[in-house]
């Protein structure tokens, strides 16, 4: 029998040539292809858990997870990666994902790619219909766009190949990406790359006594093991502030199980994980907090706290003809974002570095990255490649900085990848909730006052909680005008998982509770739910209790008599509906970015920006304005997020890359177009130069109106979606951005959780964390409706799906629920949640 050292001899046929290689005899079969045989084009996403579909590949006629397929599978297989596809039905298959807009939804695409030809392959020349795309995604995720959107991907992918469908030019780099020829991170490689691995603490709460790198250090191979005592400048790191530890050293304590301990660098990593095994840690474990509301007591474990006051809400509310009490809770969440967290830190001449990540906020990453090595910006330049989805946890800094200090020890290239376990525990998920919240009204259902307390539990360190505590506040009274408000809203440190800027930033948690009182105060007045919200909506001009001005692009209510219609139907077809409407204020007065297009070459422009490509489109919609302005082919522009160019931007957060990124794009476009113009067209004379871009752009308010309705089943019938889109195009990319962002907004009603267990350990297991697939999706229709704010759309859409699924549930069992995510239920059963634990 194998032991787990043991290698065995395979041949197959791997993309059309015989292939022999040694592999582990207990191993899987995505390490031989992607490691051993340089297949990159297969992915490591959610590896080894065979959910997500990254790693797929055709294998005996047959897709399969590579990840989770046993090596010795492959013996005497033909197996088929994306490199053994027929090239030009390839080609013809990415343009149309990539028409589609499917290819801009990231790291999990390129697996799609392989799904369809698997597809095709067993419909034996018969078209595809939706029924069967939708089966065959069962492997398969998508974390940004709706599964509607991905479905009609397919299907016009199949009509190309027939020859019943043409497809428009589309930019080079999304064809690319679709075919996973776009390096992503865990791509990359550099003459003499190391590899690095973390050593983490075996409990989230505990004193670290003694670190000993001895044994790890002895294993041939290992080039250094860094712990706190090797750290050269600062100690902490944090997108807000400084709390987070690089490295926990002997004698501190760990505040969660997101901390590190050590770091081993290795020449491979497979070396290095086992080497970070080998490092012994003496620990002396300790009792966590993980009680919210316990916390809260604490002084020192309030960490920001924002306070809202406008009028005197106690009294009003004392004298108030309605009233609704509730109390909510709302748990922790993991992003779940298909592409694990990885770095690559590269020493350049004269002691300068550069740092390959996927941050969200790339200025601020070169700030943390410059004090926690010691070296001057000039020393050191950040580069931001696209990355499979961020929603909001990859504010966060993360791996780079530990890749960086690594790099600076050996003074040779080092990529730190994480496992999706791995990053299951260092990312910053949903942030848990506590509020309880009592709003007023008058007999003819006027709002009068509220009055909350919103507690946010953040975990071991700040994160970027003070971003969403202060998003609460900002929208306190959401949609509504509420004269009397005095709001709370308190950021806890606890030792439970990190939490961070979640899709939109805490309000879809409060919304939850205020939408839920709105019910209360519906039934005690008589007015209909919709009627009494409507009734109550902000006015253009007003000045909330937030103290912000509504803006004159204020404008609900085509958006509201967009779902009236929709609730009517559902009504008259005898579903209980739930409705809930969603608001939500971003921005600061003044707000603003650059950008910068370089002259490289008499075909080669680079437009430089400081915002991230996350799976949203940003990247494409900058070289399309580009191309737009100055006449030149898409394919002559590349976009990098880059500190090599001075064009700071804040943070890729609640839309401010096309609010402001785009804009700046398109000032440094319009540069160019006229100095091309001058240039008589000839983008040769312009080599050398460049052309900078500043946009700017004050809060905007985006608004949906939303309806749920529960089916003779017992499960979601029917998700209604109005929403004022701006300046959002109508295209297929926007479209399943829209659905994408509603189905998150599912998930966060009624599957997704990260549960923790009693020492503060979180889960994870993907198929545990309640990831909503295809199948589970119910149907939705989307009123998108021109016009309104430019944005934030998307996050908007996260505001009120859970509450208005919450409140179907209300109506049709008569008990709303008071905790999300809500699993006992019928449409927890129809969309794959197994009943809790009792």
């Amino acid at each position: 029998m194998a032991g787990d050292g043991d290698t065995i001899e395979l041949t197959f046929t791997l993309n059309g040539a015989p292939v022999t290689v040694a592999v582990p005899a207990k191993g899987t079969a995505l390490p031989v292809l992607r490691d051993q045989l340089g297949c990159a084009t297969v992915k490591a996403g959610c590896s080894p858990q065979g959910v997500c579909g990254s790693c797929a590949a055709i294998v005996g006629g047959k897709e399969r997870l590579t990840c989770t397929l046993p090596a010795k599978a492959l013996a005497g297989k033909e197996v088929l990666t994306h490199d053994g596809l027929p090239p030009v039905q390839a080609e013809l298959v990415a343009r149309a994902f990539a028409a589609a807009g499917l290819a801009q939804a990231g790291y999990e695409v390129p697996g799609m790619v392989m799904a369809f030809f698997a597809l095709r392959a067993e419909a034996q020349g018969q078209p595809l219909d939706a029924d069967a795309v939708r089966k065959g995604l069962q492997l398969h995720v998508c974390r940004t766009l709706g599964y509607e959107a991905v479905i009609a991907a397919f299907l016009l992918a199949d009509r190309v190949l027939s020859g019943q469908d043409d497809l428009p030019a589309v930019p080079a780099h999304l064809v690319a990406a679709a075919l996973g020829r776009r390096p992503s991170l865990d791509d990359l490689h550099r003459p003499g790359l190391l590899h690095a691995a973390l050593v983490l603490a075996p409990q989230a709460r505990c004193r670290i006594d003694a670190v000993d790198p001895a044994a790890a250090l002895a294993l041939p191979g290992v080039a250094a093991v860094l712990t706190a005592a090797d750290l050269p400048a600062a100690l902490t790191f944090g997108c807000c502030i400084a709390d987070s530890p690089v490295l926990v050293g002997s004698g501190q304590s760990t505040t969660g199980c997101a901390d590190p301990v050590a770091v081993v660098v290795a020449a491979s990593a497979e070396l290095a994980r086992q080497a970070a095994g080998a490092v012994t840690l003496a620990t002396t474990a300790e009792a966590p907090e993980l009680s919210l509301n316990h916390a809260a007591g604490q002084a020192d474990r309030v960490l920001h706290r924002v306070r809202v006051q406008r009028g005197e809400a106690r009294a009003v509310l004392a004298q108030a003809a309605h009233k609704a009490r509730l109390h909510t809770e709302t748990r922790g969440a993991d992003p779940l974002f298909v592409e694990p967290e990885a770095a690559l830190a590269v020493p350049l001449s004269g002691g300068r570095f550069r740092v390959y990540s996927a941050g969200q906020d790339l200025f601020r990453d070169l700030e943390q990255l410059c004090a926690l090595s010691g070296l001057d910006p000039d020393q050191l330049e950040v580069e931001h490649l696209p990355a499979g989805g961020a929603f909001g946890a990859r504010l966060d800094l993360l791996v780079a900085g530990h890749a960086l200090l690594a790099a600076q020890r050996t003074g040779r290239p080092v990529k730190l990848a994480l496992t999706m376990e791995e990053g299951s525990r260092l990312h910053a998920g949903r942030h848990p909730t506590w509020i309880q919240l009592e709003l007023g009204c008058d007999a003819e259902g006027r709002l009068l006052a509220l009055h909350g307390t919103v507690l946010l539990d953040t975990g071991g360190h700040t994160g970027a909680g003070p971003i969403v505590a202060d998003a609460i506040a900002r929208n306190a009274a959401l949609a509504y005008d509420v004269e009397h408000v005095d709001l709370d809203v308190l950021l806890v440190r606890t030792d439970n998982p990190p939490a961070g800027a979640s899709p939109g930033l805490g309000v879809p948690e409060y919304a939850f509770a205020v939408e839920g009182a709105l019910e209360q105060l519906a039934a005690a007045t008589g007015l209909d739910p919709l009627d009494l919200r409507a009734r109550n909506l902000l006015r253009p001009g007003q000045v909330t209790a937030a103290g912000w001005t509504v803006p004159d692009s204020w404008n609900p209510g085509p958006v509201v008599e967009a779902l009236r219609p929709e609730v009517d139907r559902l009504r008259a077809a005898g579903m209980p509906v739930g409705v809930a409407f969603g608001a939500l204020h971003v921005g600061v007065p003044g707000d603003m970015a650059m950008a910068e297009a370089v002259v490289q070459g008499p075909g080669h422009v680079v437009l430089y920006t400081g915002m991230s490509e996350a799976g949203q489109g940003f990247d494409t919609r900058a070289i399309l304005a580009a191309a737009h302005a100055t006449g030149l082919p898409m394919d002559h522009f590349e976009v990098r997020a880059s500190t090599a160019r001075d064009v700071p931007g804040g943070p890729t957060l609640a839309g401010r890359d096309l609010r402001l990124g785009l804009p700046a794009v398109r000032a440094a476009a319009a540069a160019l177009a006229r100095a091309l113009d001058e240039a008589g067209g000839d983008l040769s004379a312009l080599v050398g130069r460049s052309f900078p871009g500043e946009a700017s752009a004050d809060p905007v308010v985006g608004f949906t109106a939303q309806a749920a309705a529960i089916g003779q089943d017992g499960g979601l019938s029917e998700l209604v979606v109005a929403i004022a889109t701006g300046e959002l195009d109508e295209g297929a990319h926007s479209v399943g951005l829209l659905a994408g962002a509603a189905e998150l907004g599912l998930e966060a009603a009624i599957t997704a959780e990260r549960e923790v267990d009693g020492g503060g350990m979180p889960e994870t297991r993907w198929t545990k964390l309640g990831l909503l697939k295809a199948r589970h999706v119910p149907p939705l229709t989307l009123r998108a409706l021109r016009g309104g704010p430019a944005l934030p759309v998307l996050d908007t859409l996260a505001v009120a799906t859970p509450a208005a699924v919450a409140n179907a549930l209300a109506a049709a069992t008569g008990q709303r629920p008071d905790v999300l995510p809500a699993k006992d239920n019928g449409v927890a059963r129809k969309m794959g949640v197994r009943p809790p634990k009792k």
